[in-house]
């Protein structure tokens, strides 16, 4: 079967595509979409770094650099809702039940649109507490990016609601279409705001915005209004306590292991901030080229979770364990691929963000020591994904929490209070922690009962009359 044909495939075809498809092949097209979603979603962030080192000051730079991981504290907690929601939606389309899967999908929706209010207002709130803790030259510029932030929070969270829903499906090449349309936004906004009206820190936000809105606009023609899309009504809607309870029992220890994640990488970066602005934006730049490569290797985490759920609602059980040995093979190959083009591009790359010699020798010092961390990073996303396909969602708590606070971010202060340390402290925590974290994950892989009957919404039975 051809990439052109595949992606023509409806929601039923790619079901049945992944529950009978050959498994590296059916893997490999899953993944392919997945990873462009994720290289999209990655160069979002790489074009603000771009716009703002190339047309705004060093300091500019540091308060996005700072204020993108502070945001991430609450913008991800969506993510992990949305793994979740793919997870459940997964098992009513493998088992055929579209009737059910259309009801999950209305309150899932409706749960997600409900929480981005709530964290919106959070994120405006705690935009002063964010900045109280940055550098004194950055805390007014990280102020206005957090309360910007704040306002695209319940569009994004809309955006990755439908994403979650294609996923499900198995259609995991809509997602990025739509990540495309948002990172193609994104740049010409940054274009008008940043580089022609030297909008700066306000221009990042603007655009950040921007992309989210135009994106939804898209996506509401689809799930309401579209003759062949979803066309979902809330009509008379209630939230379903009994979907509402399977949501959040999935869903709540996935948003902990994110937002616990973030707030690890925001002490991280509290901790490059000792070093002062010029070494917070040189690791921000190298941490930025080399998160690029990193997605060869996790995107199989993503799109194993489809197809482990979908295989275990199908009661094909071999076959689920069969696609997650594809997966640790492939996102191994990824990793070990993103060492070569960081080793041999890396140089050229980074001085597409600065020239100045001192930064650009730090960031691409700090890229070449983070990038060994690829490989046993992809395990360790391909082992999260799995557990959270059978809906053991505490494991990835576990192993995430583990990785960035226990392993990495201890790491760092013990080796700052016993060692005299400089900025490559901060990439070799990384390498550290991913080795760790993605042998562990493979030993309770290694425990996983395949066998049996894991039907995850246990149904009630019909009154007879």
């Amino acid at each position: 079967m051809n990439l052109l044909k595949f992606l023509r495939q409806s929601g039923e075809e790619r079901t049945e595509r992944v529950l009978t498809g050959k498994i590296y092949s059916t893997m490999l097209f899953l993944a392919v979409p997945s990873f462009l979603m994720l290289i999209s979603q990655a160069l979002a962030t790489t074009f603000d770094n771009w716009f703002i080192y190339n047309f705004s000051t060093l300091t500019s730079g540091g308060v996005i650099s700072y204020s993108v991981q502070a945001f991430n504290v609450i913008y991800n907690a969506g993510i992990g809702l949305s793994v979740a929601g793919t997870a459940i939606l997964s098992r009513f389309n493998g088992q055929g039940d579209w009737r059910g899967s259309r009801h999950y999908t209305e309150q899932f929706l409706a749960l997600m649109m409900l929480l981005s209010g709530a964290l919106a207002v959070l994120t405006a709130v705690l935009a002063g507490f964010y900045a109280s803790l940055a550098l004194p030259e950055l805390q007014s510029g990280i102020r206005l990016a957090m309360r910007l932030y704040a306002v695209s929070i319940p569009f994004a969270y809309f955006n990755n609601a439908y994403y979650a829903m294609k996923n499900a499906m198995g259609k995991s090449e809509i997602p990025f279409v739509f990540t495309f349309l948002m990172v193609g936004t994104k740049v010409l906004c940054n274009a008008i705001f940043v580089a022609v009206l030297d909008l700066g820190v306000l221009g990042i936000g603007l655009a950040t915005i921007c992309s989210h809105v135009v994106v939804s606009l898209f996506l509401v023609v689809d799930v309401f209004f579209r003759k062949k899309g979803m066309r979902l009504h809330f009509k008379g809607f209630r939230f379903d306590p009994s979907a509402i309870r399977t949501l959040l029992v999935v869903g709540i220890p996935s948003v902990i292991n994110n937002m616990a994640m973030s707030v690890g990488f925001w002490l991280i970066n509290l901790e490059s901030m000792k070093f002062g602005n010029e070494i917070l934006n040189s690791i921000n730049i190298g941490n930025n080229i080399s998160s690029l490569m990193y997605n060869l290797s996790s995107c199989f985490g993503t799109c194993v979770t489809t197809a482990v759920s979908l295989n275990l609602g199908a009661k094909q059980n071999k076959r689920a364990r069969a696609s997650a040995k594809s997966a640790i093979v492939m996102s191994t190959i990824g990793g070990m691929l993103g060492i070569v083009i960081i080793y041999l591009l890396g140089e050229p790359i980074t001085r597409l963000f600065t020239t100045d010699p001192a930064i650009l020798g730090r960031a691409l010092t700090s890229q070449r020591i983070s990038i060994l961390g690829a490989p046993c990073f992809g395990i360790c996303s391909v082992m999260c994904g799995v557990f959270i396909g059978f809906a053991r969602t505490k494991l990835p708590i576990l192993i995430n929490v583990a990785r960035v606070w226990l392993l990495r971010y201890i790491f760092i202060l013990i080796a700052e209070a016993l060692f005299t340390v400089n900025f490559t402290v901060i990439p070799w925590a990384t390498v550290f922690s991913n080795t760790l974290t993605a042998l562990f994950g493979w030993y309770v892989y290694r425990t996983l009962k395949w066998e049996g009957d894991h039907q995850l919404v246990k149904r009630k039975k019909e009154k007879t009359a």
